[in-house]
Parts: C-alpha cells; sequence; structure tokens
C-alpha cells in the first residue's frame, strides 16, 4: 500500500491459502471476504487496469512517497456479477491465461535456441563461410 509517486511500484495481489499463516507487516493490506465472491474472480478484479486505473489518483503521501489506505480501497466501485457468471468469467481467463503461458515457454524456448545458435553464426561469418 506503500509506493512511489508517479509510478505504479505498489498494489500488488498476492492469494494465500487457507492454510498458510502468515504475519501481517505495515502497509500490507488484507482481504476478508463475507459475502458470495469467487475468489479467484476478486483475485482478477484487483489486478485489473479498471482496478488499479481508480487506486493510483487517490494516493497521498510526500517526499516522493506514495500511499494509499483501506478507505481508498473501499471507494472503488466493485459489484461483481452473480457468482455463475463470475465462474465464468474466471473460467476464460484461466484459459487467456493458459494460452499467455504456453507462448512464453514457447518464446523462452525459442530465444534458447537463437542464443544457441548464433555463436555458430558469428564462426562461420568470421570465417568466411557465410
Amino acid at each position: 500500500m506503500t509506493g512511489t509517486r508517479e509510478k505504479r511500484d505498489y498494489g500488488f495481489i498476492a492469494k494465500v491459502p487457507k492454510n498458510v499463516q502468515l504475519l501481517l507487516n505495515q502497509r500490507v493490506g488484507r482481504f476478508v471476504i463475507y459475502n458470495e465472491i469467487d475468489h479467484d474472480y476478486l483475485f482478477f478484479f484487483l489486478r485489473s487496469p479498471f482496478f488499479r486505473d481508480r487506486l493510483f489518483p487517490s494516493a497521498t503521501g510526500t517526499a516522493n512517497q506514495a500511499n494509499i489506505g483501506n478507505g481508498d480501497i473501499e471507494r472503488i466501485n466493485f459489484s461483481p456479477p452473480p457468482l455463475p457468471e463470475q465462474r465464468r468469467i474466471v473460467a476464460e481467463l484461466d484459459a487467456l491465461q493458459a494460452e499467455v503461458d504456453a507462448l512464453k515457454r514457447l518464446q523462452a524456448e525459442t530465444a534458447a535456441e537463437l542464443d544457441a545458435l548464433l555463436p555458430a553464426v558469428l564462426d562461420r561469418a568470421f570465417k568466411g563461410e557465410l
């Protein structure tokens, strides 16, 4: 809940499994869910540009430090659809994330192959074999 003015280096979200006990440090928030809401839906919402674009302008602080408080978060309009629709949206976002992850793996493999190929190409180039 603290970062640098004019940067988006705060407001990050993490999910903690119920069976894990952690200590809550200052300037770190915690969501306690009392209503019927899909936790993954809330997670995606809190990571969305919609939420973050409404969060950062409310920051206060001096000396280039930006702070947001519980009230700033609570004032952001959050009207989730019915639970079945939340679950449908989460399933679609999960599927898209799986595709992104697969593409990132392929990109990393391709980059590794290119990195391995480059020395051989350079060797041939400087031997006049290209």
